[in-house]
């Protein structure tokens, strides 16, 4: 039986170190490797907007966030083979990031989770609680947070 780890990534630096906690996990144990990125549901901020027509990305919310997503899981994937992990498998998301992360996890035979503390999530994440607090809190695997 393969063993599944799951990578919530979303392009920030915590991110990536858990990634590369994730990579060295899954080669020691000849796991396959999900990484997972989940884009708001949000309008982009104006600032991101204008990015997204001066490099021609498109304007509406899903074509800017399916191509910022498209990057974070390309680098995420460097990291993977840098890694010689080759066994990886890459998913992108719409929605509530803990509650993807969790509903992934109870569907996709996933064993371990591995993320970081903090992403780039808002402020309100610190009044409302990380999305790692509520993944490691509800998910029906072991979870690993990575500082």
């Amino acid at each position: 039986m393969s063993m599944r780890v799951l990578a919530p990534i979303d392009g920030s630096e915590q991110a990536f170190a858990a990634l590369r906690f994730a990579v060295d996990f899954a080669k020691r144990y000849g796991a396959t490797l999900d990484l997972f990125y989940v884009a708001p549901e949000s309008a982009p901020p104006e600032s991101l907007l204008q990015y997204a027509e001066a490099e021609h990305i498109g304007t509406s919310s899903p074509e800017i966030y399916m191509a910022i997503g498209k990057g974070v899981l390309d680098a995420g994937t460097e990291i993977a083979h840098a890694g010689d992990v080759l066994d990886v498998e890459r998913h992108l998301e719409f929605g509530d990031p803990a509650h993807a992360i969790l509903d992934y996890a109870a569907h996709h035979a996933v064993d371990v989770v591995i993320m970081g503390t903090r992403g780039l999530g808002e402020l309100k994440g610190l009044l409302l609680g990380s999305v790692s607090l509520k993944v490691s809190s509800l998910a029906p695997c072991t979870c690993i947070v990575v500082r």
